[in-house]
């Protein structure tokens, strides 16, 4: 009988870290098994005992408390024992691109499957790059950006192709909308942002990672002409000079969504292709779409104050000079979001997310070949509480639920969740525990839910 743990919280005592914890012991035997062993892990051995002991503050749970483990990121052999001694590590320690591939690394070394709750593209691409074959030939699960970045994005998009696909339809194009309401104003962690930074500065390894990308993985051919996503112009004004518009569909402002979700479903939709191409059945169900995401932002005020602190800081972030500012003055260049320092839980209460999903599809393969428009189409809401501290943690784990329970139905290599996991959802109400995949199990869940608005064709 193994000795491993079911799952490791990596970098437990960080911010983000903390409420993945509260959020598991809350759980409790709903979400894992009467057996369920865990294990948190970080370089202080004081900060975990200390977050262990706090557990028991929280409301009660019939799990037991978890063990700890020392683990270091710039101490490679530290990390090789922390993975060999569980099933799952959870990496909660970020950016990425600074500390991400030494724990990918060691759970390669160690047969052990990995996730994480990175929105970082580069660090994606790089790792799916160098380390895709090796944990195909492991037979292990490496997938990235399983929390708020970027699941309820790319398995809606996967969502709207399967129910559209139950209609006989093919699909070709997906759109999204964010909506974040707030009654206050929203709030971000230090390390979100500093992630944010970095992520703006490697534009360039980007395109370079991209251009090998090409290479190996093919383009998608989705069916159909392409969405026009311009939505703004030279002759549009400023605002729309600013790439500002505005949608018939959608009653506010809009502008391109600059997270990370565009670039893991366009990822997606490349892989899927290529595993396709090796003969792997589900994804040969899955054809490529156009896709395009759009951020909502309901007042001409707020659009200004987005433009000035945007303009502000793609301009410094570029810079290492304005990096170092961007660092040191944090809520100066953010309009007070971002601090140093923890958040208060009511800092987070009365914010909440809505992602709204507008796919077409053609009747009949013919249709997309001879040059006629979609005309199959189905509206799609996905919608939970604030966004990057509460409803993160409640999709992390969930994930981690799934993944321990239905290993065996998740593609292996280094992957995205829709590429990894997204063909166990069924698009229809399920009430079984255990039935369908991540989507599913959210829906029954109740915090993060989504439904079909809309149907047309």
């Amino acid at each position: 009988m193994s000795t491993r743990s079911h799952l490791t919280v990596y970098g437990a005592t960080g911010f983000t870290a903390k409420a993945v914890v509260a959020e598991l012991w809350k759980g409790g035997s709903k979400r894992w098994p009467s057996s369920f062993k865990w294990t948190i892990a970080g370089r202080n051995r004081s900060a975990l005992e200390s977050l262990r002991n706090s557990l028991a503050g929280l409301e009660e749970s019939n799990m037991a408390l978890p063990d700890i483990v020392l683990a270091d990121v710039h101490n490679q052999e530290s990390l090789n024992d922390m993975a060999s001694k569980t099933h799952l590590v959870l990496n909660c320690v970020g950016p990425y691109r600074d500390y991400g591939e030494p724990v990918v690394k060691a759970c390669l070394e160690s047969q052990t499957d990995y996730i994480d709750l990175c929105g970082e593209p580069a660090f994606i691409e790089r790792m799916h790059l160098q380390y895709h074959e090796k944990a195909v030939k492991k037979g292990l699960v490496i997938c990235h950006a399983v929390a708020f970045d970027s699941v309820p994005c790319d398995l809606g998009v996967e969502l709207c192709k399967k129910i559209l696909r139950d209609k006989n339809a093919l699909p070709s194009t997906v759109e999204m909308f964010l909506t974040l309401n707030a009654t206050r104003k929203p709030v971000a962690n230090f390390t979100t942002y500093e992630a944010a930074i970095k992520g703006f500065a490697s534009t360039k390894e980007l395109r370079d990672l991209r251009k090998r990308l090409a290479t190996v993985r093919p383009k998608p051919a989705p069916p159909g002409p392409p969405l026009n996503v311009k939505l703004g112009g030279a002759n549009a004004g400023l605002l729309g000079r600013a790439g500002v518009g505005r949608d018939p569909r959608r009653n506010s402002w809009l502008v391109p969504y600059f997270f990370s979700d565009p670039a893991v479903v366009r990822l997606s939709q490349s892989l899927q292709v290529y595993l396709s191409q090796s003969g792997d059945d589900t994804a040969s169900k899955a054809s490529p779409v156009h896709f395009a995401a759009h951020l909502e932002i309901n007042s001409l005020r707020a659009i200004f104050l987005f433009i000035f602190y945007f303009i502000i800081f793609q301009f410094l972030a570029v810079r290492e000079w304005g990096r170092e500012l961007l660092y040191r003055y944090p809520g100066l260049f953010t309009h007070g979001v971002v601090r140093k320092g923890n958040i208060r839980q009511s800092e987070l209460e009365g914010i909440s997310f809505a992602q709204t999903f507008y796919a077409r599809g053609f009747s009949s393969p013919g249709l997309a070949s001879s040059g006629h428009m979609p005309n199959v189409g189905l509206t799609l809401r996905i919608a939970g509480p604030e966004a990057g501290y509460v409803a993160t943690p409640i999709i992390f784990l969930e994930v981690a639920s799934v993944l321990l329970r239905k290993r065996d139905d998740f593609k292996k290599g280094v992957l995205t969740p829709a590429v990894a996991f997204g063909h166990l959802d069924i698009p229809a109400p399920v009430t079984r525990e255990g039935e369908g995949g991540v989507m599913n199990a959210l829906q029954r869940d109740g915090r993060v839910t989504w439904s079909i608005l809309e149907s047309q064709g």
